[in-house]
Order: C-alpha cells, then sequence, then structure tokens
C-alpha cells in the first residue's frame, strides 16, 4: 500500500481496512504486523497506532506496545473497527501532499504538486531516473535516481500551496522516473509517488555544440524522433575522419556525447561534426582553441 498521510503525519507504507459484521462495543485486540522494509523512514521505536473512520482524511492517535524482535504494534480494549496504520508518534513527518502530476511539450516535462498542510517543510529535492533504454547518453547503461532540482518549501502552513518544476529535455532516451524527495527541517525526508512520463522529440535535430570554441572538451547535442541507427563523426577541414563519437542503434529521444580534444589527439582548428540518423543528415562546425 501506499503510505498514509494526514494531520501532518506519514504512516508506514501499509495500512489495513478492518470491517466487522458487528463493529461496537467490541472490547478486541489488535496486533498489527509490519516489515522492516515499511517503515517509510520512520524510527521503529516510535511507532504507533494511528485510526481513521473517514477512510484516511483524518487520523486519532491510538497508542500500543511495540515488539520491534517480532515486528508488531499490540493494542487492547478497542471498540470499534475502521482504517488502521502505524506512524510515529515523536517524530511526525511534515506535509500532506494531495497531488502529483506531469505534464509534456515537446522535449521539456513541468511537474506540479500540492500541499493541503506543512510542518517544518525545507523543500522538495526532484529527482529523475531513465528507466528503458539499454545506456546511450555516454553511460553504462545502469539507471539511477539523479537531482535534478529543489524547490524550497513553505515551512509551516495551514492553507493549501502549489509548486511547479520544468525539466528541460531530459537525455538518454524517451521514458523518465520523476519523484519528489520532501526533507523537513531536520533532516527527515520521504519520498512521493513515482510519475512515468514519456518525452518523444517531434523531429530529428544536431544542436550547436557548446562550448565553442572550447579546450579540451565540449558537448554535442541531439534529439531523435524514432528508433534510428546513429552515425556521429568529427572530420577536419580537409575532409578528413578524425573521430567516430556514436555508431550505433538509439532509442527516440535526447542524447549528448562529448568530445576530447586530448583523447583523439586534435590540433588548434576548425572541425566539422556530421550526425546521420536514418534518412537525416545533419553538419555543423566547431572550433578547438588551445
Amino acid at each position: 500500500h501506499n503510505a498514509q498521510t494526514g494531520n501532518s503525519n506519514t504512516g508506514i507504507t501499509r495500512y489495513f481496512d478492518i470491517t466487522p459484521t458487528n463493529n461496537s462495543s467490541l472490547n478486541a485486540i489488535l496486533v498489527f504486523h509490519y516489515d522492516d522494509s515499511e517503515l517509510n523512514g520512520i524510527t521503529e521505536s516510535d511507532l504507533e497506532l494511528f485510526q481513521s473512520t473517514d477512510g484516511g482524511s483524518n487520523w486519532s492517535e491510538e497508542g500500543g506496545t511495540i515488539n520491534t524482535t517480532d515486528n508488531t504494534v499490540t493494542l487492547s480494549g478497542i471498540n470499534s473497527f475502521s482504517r488502521w496504520t502505524l506512524a510515529g508518534s515523536t517524530s511526525p513527518l511534515p506535509i500532506e501532499l494531495t497531488s502529483f502530476t506531469a505534464t509534456v511539450k515537446e522535449i521539456s516535462v513541468t511537474l506540479n504538486w500540492k500541499t493541503e498542510t506543512e510542518v517544518k517543510n525545507n523543500g522538495f529535492e526532484v529527482e529523475r531516473e531513465l528507466v528503458d533504454n539499454a545506456g546511450d547518453n555516454s553511460s553504462s547503461g545502469n539507471s539511477e535516481w539523479k537531482k535534478i532540482g529543489f524547490v524550497k518549501g513553505a515551512g509551516n502552513s495551514n492553507s493549501p500551496k502549489n509548486y511547479s518544476f520544468v525539466d528541460k529535455g531530459p537525455e538518454g532516451g524517451n521514458n523518465f522516473q520523476y519523484r519528489l524527495k520532501q526533507i523537513d527541517t531536520d533532516g527527515k525526508y520521504t519520498y512521493s509517488d513515482i510519475l512515468n512520463v514519456k518525452v518523444t522529440p517531434s523531429r530529428y535535430e544536431l544542436f550547436q555544440n557548446f562550448p565553442n570554441p572550447f579546450n579540451p572538451t565540449t558537448t554535442i547535442k541531439y534529439q531523435l524522433p524514432t528508433n534510428s541507427k546513429v552515425l556521429l563523426k568529427i572530420y577536419d577541414v580537409l575532409g578528413r575522419e578524425v573521430a567516430t563519437l556514436v555508431n550505433k542503434e538509439q532509442d527516440a529521444g535526447r542524447y549528448s556525447v562529448q568530445l576530447s580534444a586530448n583523447a583523439y589527439r586534435l590540433a588548434s582548428g576548425i572541425y566539422i561534426y556530421r550526425l546521420q540518423a536514418g534518412n537525416y543528415v545533419s553538419v555543423k562546425k566547431l572550433m578547438l582553441l588551445k
């Protein structure tokens, strides 16, 4: 399950909806089992039972006795059941995140999210992961979450707050995941749900290298609207090939490749770089100044 959030608390990533046939004057005992992987950043010894009678909008702290060896929290004398979860009693996490969405325009991704309440919210780290490509973008192909920005939080607030972040031209493919790492002023943090986003350029394009002139390295970017066999080569002014930077099949997406003058023992001067992708061919100039 997703973590339950309310009254500025965020629980573990497990909850139970309990609906007995007779749900009054029960005097029952609840033994709530959990797994260490579900703690969601909460100190295990701080766990207590919380109950919601309105589907998770509002919560009451009910207490309970924790057994960290058996991974249980036990509470007796319960008169009725509804939704139950575990959360930290001494260090509640700071926000109630009510929405997290993404929109795509050409090759830019705009993330929007909203909080209803905030307590000690320092802000949000925005993280991105490439999830489906086989390792271009000058990498080994091992996807990992990368911090791509930070948005300052409101601190303490009892009113709704809206946030946004624009990721301009994510590189390396066309399918990405995004998540928020919400950090409070004490350094505690929790993650949002993950958004899956597809970003596909509408046309082939080869961009001007940057920096230009350069010494000793420069970056060349290009984009592909469909999967293509890609050749990216460097030539001197006499038309002689001096370097092959890319020679492979690549998925639709946006890519960047670094050219190192030292790696190819290039002398100062003007060079030509040529991209061929399917039937698309584009040529541009770059200058090396040592």
